[in-house]
């Protein structure tokens, strides 16, 4: 009852509205987790992404030989633009599903994160994707995880067990150096930005002979999660697949 209220109270000061379209949110029931952050026509209106296989073939052309560690991909939404967008304009923040990240990575929705982490932890459900013997999220430098409070990735992970009962591993792997961000930079930038930054850490033995779930938040060519699928496989890991919420 005092939640109730409370939730009233906060919804007139600062009312609740979609973070794609700006629309004032109701309190409906809606078939989905994000409801207290997208309108039910906003949602309806995110591209499903493409079948795991189609999304590890795209993929695995950027790597040559024995180079990709990843098993299996599954994303739950593909990032996508409208037809009155031009080529020129297309920026990472132009589709609404970068909307949700966005919020996500930049204005502290922490919850945003466990929700989308859900829906994703659905899709993963749906698809039998769930014998794994433990998640791990991608991990972010130290620095760069004071300065945002969080780990994104995190966030999103631990959505997924809520939903797959999959205990959580955030501290198998580290990220010990600070690197560039990965937007503006082309498939060999990528790889070469992120080479040997991962290694493992003090719950590290978790990874041993496990089927492990990586996870992050989208998946553009794969450099970072193989990346950190490679450091996981040479410990001991038996398999690496990974898990994204959007597809670029």
């Amino acid at each position: 009852m005092f939640t109730a209220l409370y939730q009233a109270f906060l919804d007139v000061l600062a009312p609740r509205i979609c973070l794609i379209c700006g629309a004032l949110l109701t309190d409906e029931r809606v078939p989905h987790c994000l409801g207290k952050y997208v309108c039910t026509r906003c949602f309806d209106r995110l591209s499903p992404a493409d079948v795991s296989e189609a999304l590890l073939a795209g993929i695995s052309s950027h790597f040559r030989g024995d180079e990709l560690a990843i098993s299996s991909i599954t994303a739950r939404f593909q990032r996508e633009f409208s037809s009155e967008t031009s080529q020129e304009s297309i920026h990472e923040d132009s589709a609404p599903i970068s909307l949700l990240l966005y919020a996500l990575k930049y204005h502290g929705m922490q919850g945003l994160g466990r929700s989308l982490g859900q829906e994703l932890g659905y899709c993963l459900q749906i698809l039998n994707q769930t014998s794994y013997d433990a998640i791990v999220p991608i991990p972010i430098h130290s620095a760069r995880e004071r300065e945002r409070g969080y780990n994104q990735s995190l966030r999103i992970a631990e959505g997924i067990a809520d939903i797959v009962n999959i205990p959580v591993e955030k501290d198998a792997v580290v990220r010990h150096t600070y690197t560039l961000s990965q937007t503006y930079l082309n498939v060999e930038e990528r790889k070469n930005n992120v080479k040997n930054v991962f290694s493992v850490g003090r719950r590290g033995n978790a990874l041993k002979g496990a089927s492990i779930l990586l996870v992050d938040d989208i998946l553009t060519t794969g450099s970072t999660l193989n990346a950190c699928a490679m450091t996981m496989l040479e410990y001991g890991a038996q398999r690496v697949d990974a898990a994204t919420v959007a597809k670029a």
